[in-house]
């Protein structure tokens, strides 16, 4: 049972912690937001990163990555600041996710941080309970598709709906052709396919609906690339480019980052495929699960712009958890001070 006596201390790291970092996170249900790599790529995109440990009676009981959002006008620092997480800490069974949460707060505030944001809270263990609302917080709540990959690729596919099943088998005897491009090249291949993917959703009326702005995704992606966080494949059919998709490995788990298919890939199911192959590869390589990333909360109803999004992600056959986003001001400010009555 967690102790409840002790406050949880989150100290920061004065240097980069080694290999063996990416195994205690991992053991801890850690994914690839969690990793070395990530970290340091966190660092040299903000300029500043954070690897903690979350201590209580001096043993470690926990561990996240943070990264820091500085704004331009110094003066305005105290209030707009912001300290983001990924995804939430990893904890040992001596630590609660609200115990995390409220010792982020302190730490956020002691190092003077305007925001506290956290990304996926309920992950790694989305079967616990949340923490309470907080009375100032904003929370964003989404659906996440995990879908459980092996022992084979049979067993992976009785597993996914019946519409999927015919389809897979179906794209499995076409003519498709699969290649890897994991570097900057194959990054900016594949914003192009993914652009085209809003287009046709900005085309159906989905004016909300945003991808990647291209100066921050190219910086983005040749960070994650510099730390090997992220691999890049692509469907073809007679040399011509359909699909194509983003996976962060970590462990044995995938992370489907950034996809998309063009129109002629879309009419020829060419996504199907790309997850047939992905998935095989994956199992080959002794992974074990694939996270399919997430949509909006609203996903599920039928009138949803993102419920065909719904249907695809969660016809692999993995669960669907609903996490959120949390976003909690640390300190009230005002563009002017008030004036008096």
């Amino acid at each position: 049972m967690p102790n409840d006596g002790a406050p949880l201390e989150v100290v920061r790291l004065t240097e980069e912690p080694g290999p063996g970092w990416d195994e205690t996170v991992a053991e801890l249900g850690g994914c690839a937001f969690h990793s070395r790599g990530f970290g340091l790529a966190c660092g040299e995109l903000s300029g500043e990163n954070s690897f903690l440990v979350f201590r209580r009676d001096r043993r470690e009981v926990g561990y996240a990555i943070a990264s820091s959002h500085r704004t331009r006008w110094r003066p305005l620092g105290w209030a707009r600041d912001v300290l983001e997480l990924a995804s939430p800490p990893v904890l040992t069974d001596e630590a609660t996710r609200p115990q995390a949460v409220e010792a982020l707060v302190g730490f956020a505030r002691q190092a003077h941080f305007g925001c506290l944001r956290i990304g996926s809270v309920g992950d790694p263990k989305p079967e616990e309970p949340l923490p309470a609302p907080h009375p100032r917080a904003h929370q964003a709540p989404r659906l996440e598709y995990r879908v459980p990959i092996g022992p084979d690729f049979p067993a992976t596919l009785a597993r996914m709906a019946p519409a999927h099943r015919r389809k897979v088998r179906k794209v499995l005897e076409g003519d498709f052709g699969f290649e890897e491009q994991s570097s900057m090249e194959g990054a900016l291949r594949l914003h192009t396919i993914a652009e085209q993917v809003f287009e046709r959703r900005h085309a159906r009326g989905e004016t909300e609906a945003h991808g990647w702005e291209l100066e921050d995704y190219r910086k983005r992606m040749a960070a994650y690339l510099r730390h090997g966080l992220i691999r890049f494949f692509f469907t073809l059919q007679a040399r011509e480019t359909l699909s194509g998709i983003g996976i962060m490995p970590f462990k044995r788990t995938a992370f489907y980052l950034v996809g998309g298919t063009t129109r002629e890939g879309y009419e020829r199911q060419a996504a199907y495929a790309m997850f047939a192959h992905i998935i095989q590869q994956l199992i080959a390589d002794g992974f074990t699960e694939m996270n399919l990333g997430g949509t909006g909360i609203g996903a599920r109803d039928q009138a949803s712009p993102e419920h065909g999004l719904y249907r695809h992600k969660a016809g692999y056959g993995g669960r669907v958890f609903e996490l959120t986003d949390l976003s909690l001001p640390l300190t009230p400010w005002r563009w002017w001070p008030a004036l008096p009555r």
